[in-house]
């Protein structure tokens, strides 16, 4: 075990009811999941409106750079049918079990927007949330606060190789190096948990303490990026 040791499974419960006693982390949630259709590229018109929800409600910072958004949604139109042959073939495969050819896959479908560069890190932020919500058994979504949390537990657990970096800044690597780091340290965490059958642990205090109206079958990593973003966040709350 890698990262179990460290994880402190109390703490990582108290996150994923902290997150969802939000009302705004929760409908933010429920919103998106209602606009995306796992496995499934989005139609023209629907595609405009998640890529306004994505950077509206996920606050990816597209809207600062002008026509980002409209140059996310012609990029998509254009890879469309590749993304969603990527997305037919990750279905058979499970993230626990096979990063290398998740990670192949992944990096087909963020290539095409972070290849075509228009914003930087900005553009990786956006493309990692909405091709989460294509395929939330298997993209992890790149968020800062997240970095800061699974940095931390991968120097408390001496796991140095592959390590995330602290930052998406070009001068370390390109994101779609960055974006492996996070495919793999999700992987050995996702194995971790289930083989332990400690999987089970957090989805059920997912499912207990998301309010009715807000109600998802989430998947593990979905709930996993709770447990991170929120200790993310209040470290750097601690940090000020």
């Amino acid at each position: 075990m890698v990262y179990l040791r460290k994880f402190r499974m109390a703490d990582a419960v108290k996150c994923i009811e902290s997150f969802n006693r939000d009302y705004i982390y929760a409908a933010t949630d429920s919103l998106t999941a209602r606009h995306f259709r796992s496995y499934q590229v989005l139609p023209t018109d629907e595609a405009a409106y998640a890529v306004a929800l994505i950077d509206g409600l996920w606050a990816t910072g597209l809207r600062y750079v002008p026509g980002a958004g409209e140059i996310m949604l012609r990029l998509y139109e254009k890879h469309k049918d590749v993304c969603q042959r990527k997305l037919e073939e990750l279905k058979a495969v499970r993230l626990a079990d096979d990063p290398e050819r998740v990670f192949d896959l992944a990096s087909s479908m963020l290539e095409a927007f972070v290849g075509e560069s228009v914003s930087g890190p900005k553009q990786y932020s956006f493309a990692s949330k909405f091709f989460h919500w294509h395929a939330p058994q298997h993209l992890p979504i790149v968020d800062s606060n997240a970095r800061r949390a699974i940095r931390a537990l991968q120097e408390e657990s001496s796991a140095y190789d592959n390590m995330i970096r602290k930052d998406t800044s070009l001068a370390r690597g390109t994101p779609i190096r960055d974006y492996w780091r996070w495919v793999l340290f999700y992987s050995d965490l996702i194995r971790e948990l289930s083989e332990r059958g400690q999987d089970r642990v957090l989805l059920e205090a997912d499912r207990r303490s998301l309010a009715g109206e807000f109600r998802l079958e989430n998947t593990l990593l979905r709930v996993l990026d709770k447990v991170f973003y929120v200790r993310g966040s209040r470290s750097r709350s601690a940090a000020r």
